[in-house]
């Protein structure tokens, strides 16, 4: 079987309504299945810096007359609604919670509200009126209207939000830097894309890169109209868009930050660079390679330490502390060092490798190999 379409639509928009009556019988001509995922709109355009086509002057009135237009030519009921556009965020509610427990009846519940909408005016944007819908469709008021305010169907809605607009990642497999972002993607979930950085002829050092970023490194992050650089700036922002892998409160979030600036001064700047000299640099002196070495056992002894007080840096679960610290360390064979040397240490990487959607940065980023290995 295929993979599924994913329809990814809002509540408020005459396209996906319009795209609503017809996909299902058009995936199923084509033997698809069809994912059904409502979003909402205004926090893409929020984030993207575009605007509903109403209020583009010329623009907004031409498509108006496509809208009608464009249903009539599908056969789909429809008149322009008295309040438009609307916040669709308590029919996407609705709709999560009854997809949690039966995807099939959700579906024709996203067919009665957008109907409701476009054929019958009722604006759905009011949770009373949404919850009248969904009574008229069959659900029990009261379990609708939990439903809507249950924080974990609050939670899935934003999730998927935050799948609709996919972000970038400039980066490459040989940088921890790069991995420290990328993991954090993939743990969470994202809808994310990489978009090849060559490190290794330069690229960083052209004007064109300079730029996207002026630092002339990467990570970066570009998120709609918004981009950032700079590792540890990454994952705050990810955190505050996902929720996930960061703080419950002040306390907790200056620990997480006593790590992340450690690692990103001590334990990633002599790791990394003692990596870069050993493994891709085309001549280094002896004794320079031995002193990194010699800072980098220091960095490890440290983490090593903590680790044996506590299962994670920042406490008892894993945070982007831990995703930062351990970027870098995955490449043990170019360090030249067994972790069993340093248990904690050990264990703790096997905790982030069992997680489920963990990968080696050489196979989740693009450019392995970029340069031969100097042995």
């Amino acid at each position: 079987m295929p993979n599924p379409v994913e329809f990814y639509f809002d509540f408020s928009s005459p396209y996906g309504y319009i795209a609503s009556e017809k996909i299902d019988a058009l995936a199923a001509k084509y033997g698809r299945e069809v994912t059904w995922r409502p979003f909402l709109l205004g926090v893409a355009f929020k984030t993207t810096g575009a605007a509903p086509l109403p209020s583009i002057p010329v623009k907004g009135a031409y498509a108006a007359r496509d809208m009608a237009r464009s249903a009539k030519f599908h056969g789909v009921a429809y008149r322009f609604p008295t309040v438009f556009p609307i916040s669709s965020v308590s029919p996407s509610r609705a709709f999560y919670w009854l997809d949690a427990r039966d995807p099939k009846r959700a579906r024709a519940l996203a067919k009665a509200l957008y109907r409701a909408y476009f054929v019958d005016d009722i604006d759905i944007s009011s949770a009373d009126n949404t919850v009248a819908v969904c009574a008229k469709f069959g659900l029990k008021t009261d379990e609708i209207r939990a439903g809507i305010a249950d924080q974990a169907i609050k939670d899935r809605t934003r999730i998927e939000v935050d799948k609709a607009i996919a972000r970038l990642l400039y980066g490459f497999a040989q940088s921890g830097n790069c991995y420290k972002a990328a993991l954090y993607l993939e743990l969470a979930g994202a809808d994310w894309q990489t978009r090849f950085v060559d490190y290794f002829n330069g690229e960083t050092r052209t004007a064109e890169y300079r730029r996207i970023n002026v630092m002339g490194e990467a990570p970066v992050l570009e998120h709609g109209d918004l981009r950032l650089s700079q590792s540890a700036v990454i994952l705050d922002y990810l955190v505050e868009r996902f929720g996930r892998y960061g703080w419950t409160d002040g306390a907790e979030r200056r620990e997480i930050l006593r790590w992340l600036f450690w690692d990103n001064h001590k334990l990633t700047s002599y790791t990394g660079t003692y990596r870069f000299l050993r493994t891709f640099a085309p001549a280094t002196d002896k004794a320079v390679l031995e002193e990194f070495r010699k800072r980098a056992e220091g960095a490890w002894k440290v983490l090593d330490t903590q680790l044996g007080q506590t299962p994670y840096l920042a406490g008892d679960r894993l945070t982007i502390a831990d995703i930062s610290a351990c970027a870098y360390l995955f490449f043990e064979d170019e360090l030249g060092v067994s972790w069993v040397q340093y248990p904690n240490i050990d264990r703790w990487l096997g905790r982030i490798r069992a997680e489920p959607r963990w990968r080696h940065p050489y196979a989740l980023l693009p450019g392995h190999p970029a340069v031969p290995a100097r042995k």
